[in-house]
């Protein structure tokens, strides 16, 4: 959706994805100098499995300034299974 609104050149569109991004870079810059690097970084759900646009972007800016040791990794996430398999271990394995 928003990619399509700033394809088409709504300025507050292009606005909200700089700063999410600047955001997540924020995040990351402080949580790999809390750690001190780190092996991989992990993306996934909504934004690693749907956003490639996003996540390359991410990947370039990553790579300038972290490790090139560092994997940066998507991994799909299934919710709604976990949540089936949690009730299904809470109720005792009955259906």
């Amino acid at each position: 959706m928003i990619k399509g609104k700033i394809k088409k050149g709504n300025k507050r569109a292009r606005l909200a994805l700089d700063v999410f991004l600047h955001r997540i870079k924020r995040y990351l810059g402080a949580y790999l100098l809390l750690l001190g690097g780190a092996d991989a970084i992990i993306f996934t759900a909504g934004i690693g499995e749907h956003y490639k646009g996003v996540i390359n972007r991410l990947k370039a800016d990553i790579r300038k300034t972290v490790s090139t040791k560092t994997k940066i990794l998507i991994i799909p996430t299934d919710e709604e299974q976990m949540i089936a398999e949690l009730t299904y271990a809470l109720i005792g394995g009955r259906a």
